[in-house]
């Protein structure tokens, strides 16, 4: 997004400990680490969640969750917790682009989305069902959202403040 699009500034947030050298070597490599501002640190929009929560780092990245996995093979950590108003407060922004791994339900139920104007997330159907996909739809469309077929793609979709 960020060679792409050429934003002043970004926050990049990721829980897995394990893939902030790759990312900090991905930005450095495409001359992004001042434009980037790389924090480790799930986001929760609850309101007063935890100080810290338990990850589970699997072998292969695209295993690790906040969710405890059915096998053995992942690995649990510790890793701190911000709540959204923390970075909305010291990160305005007005495009918020997720991949939270079956946890945008979650979010969406808490947080505050005044401010912006573009909503991009990957949503799990296998971990949401039916009726949670249902569920982010209706967080979406009540807070102001409506899809964008055009940009949309099966799993990610793109979602505008309507006017």
């Amino acid at each position: 997004m960020a060679l792409n699009r050429k934003p002043a500034a970004m926050m990049s947030i990721e829980a897995n400990p394990n893939l902030l050298p790759q990312i900090n070597a991905l930005y450095r490599l495409n001359n992004l680490q001042d434009c980037i501002a790389l924090r480790h640190c799930p986001v929760f929009s609850q309101p007063n969640p935890p100080a810290t929560a338990e990850f589970f780092v699997a072998g292969n990245f695209l295993g690790s969750s906040l969710f405890a996995p059915d096998n053995k093979r992942s690995r649990p950590v510790q890793v701190p917790i911000i709540p959204y108003a923390t970075p909305k407060a010291e990160f305005p922004h007005d495009v918020l682009m997720m991949d939270i791994e079956g946890a945008e339900l979650d979010f969406l139920r808490h947080a505050d989305l005044t401010g912006i104007n573009l909503f991009l997330a990957e949503f799990h159907r296998s971990i949401h069902g039916r009726e949670g996909m249902r569920g982010c739809r209706h967080l979406l469309d009540k807070a102001g959202f409506s899809i964008d077929e055009e940009l949309s793609r099966v799993g990610v979709y793109v979602w505008r403040r309507r006017v």
